[in-house]
């Protein structure tokens, strides 16, 4: 399964209903993975939604992302 195309961004109640954990885990696994840059948090309107980021995608998928580069040189 390719799960950048399969999971679409998600609240933290929805996060916590579809993985079967209480809503305080949930919020709290969502900032362990922000903080790791598996997931970006963004709000809209009165609900925080939830992303797979490339390397959180990337991670899922076994597969790699690209390095970030700084522009501008040394």
């Amino acid at each position: 399964m390719n799960y950048e195309q399969g999971l679409g961004p998600c609240n933290t109640t929805q996060l916590a209903q579809c993985t079967a954990i209480p809503l305080p885990t949930a919020s709290q696994q969502a900032r362990v993975l922000r903080e790791a840059g598996l997931i970006a948090t963004h709000r809209e309107g009165s609900q925080v939604r939830h992303a797979l980021t490339p390397l959180g995608a990337a991670l899922l998928n076994g597969t790699t992302v690209a390095p970030a580069t700084s522009e501008g040189g040394s």
